[in-house]
């Protein structure tokens, strides 16, 4: 049986690959973009790049908060606000 801890290791590794999702969708959308030159494309390929980045950003917040990723903890506050402002933006 999964504890909680493990759970919260799962949705921190989730928060990664829905941040790997993001960007792929970002870089298709980018390729359309370079071959339709449509400004809709462009948009698209910058919100999936914020919403990607959002994701990477909470997912290694959630890790380092935990403990897996111990030198990172000096720097969460600042990746809290760069989380939030990338989600808000978008």
């Amino acid at each position: 049986m999964l504890s909680e801890g493990s759970l919260v290791v799962f949705e921190d590794l989730l928060q990664l690959v829905g941040a790997f999702i993001g960007f792929s969708v970002a870089y298709v959308s980018y390729r359309g973009y370079k071959d339709t030159s449509s400004p809709t494309m462009l948009r698209l390929t910058l919100s999936f790049i914020l919403l990607g980045g959002g994701f990477a950003l909470s997912g290694i917040i959630g890790l380092a908060s935990i403990g897996v990723l111990p030198y990172v903890t000096l720097a969460i506050s600042a990746l809290v606000i760069a989380a939030s402002f990338l989600e808000t933006a978008q």
